[in-house]
């Protein structure tokens, strides 16, 4: 059985001394040689996994901060076309109370022009009427003269 913790994988038995007290490694074999270069293997490739996921999140969040960057100057956009837009639309209001008033106005004249109208009718009607009293009496008189 061999220690987790030991990249070289030394067994957990003693191994035969050495004259200075220190641990004769065995030599490895075919299959610890192939198993650590696969250990190497599985940590280059998780090493470039997770840089390829750290490199995946920048370029999203570098996507993410350019789209709210452009929403941003879509909002700023819409800003400036409503202030620019604003004195046109108050002028616009403007036009549409004067125009109300004038047409309250021209309500106000076309009532008084009926009026006056029918008071203009009700003089030619009487003037007609003098008229045809005096042309009347005029004949009357020319008739009466000449018998």
């Amino acid at each position: 059985m061999y220690g987790a913790a030991d990249d070289e994988q030394t067994p957990l038995v003693s191994a035969s001394r050495q004259p200075n007290g220190v641990a004769k490694k065995p030599p490895k074999t075919g299959l610890q040689v192939q198993a650590q270069e696969r250990r190497k293997e599985v940590h280059l490739v998780a090493y470039a996994t997770e840089e390829g996921i750290a490199r995946e999140q920048h370029q999203e969040a570098a996507k993410v901060a350019e789209d709210v960057q452009v929403v941003k100057d879509l909002f700023q956009e819409n800003r400036n076309i409503i202030v620019q837009g604003q004195p046109a639309l108050d002028q616009t209001e403007g036009n549409v109370d004067q125009a109300g008033q004038h047409v309250e106005k021209g309500r106000q004249e076309l009532s008084k022009a009926n009026e006056h109208q029918k008071a203009s009718r009700k003089r030619m009607c009487m003037l007609v009427f003098l008229l045809v009293v005096v042309i009347a009496v005029v004949v009357i008189v020319i008739i009466v003269t000449k018998k």
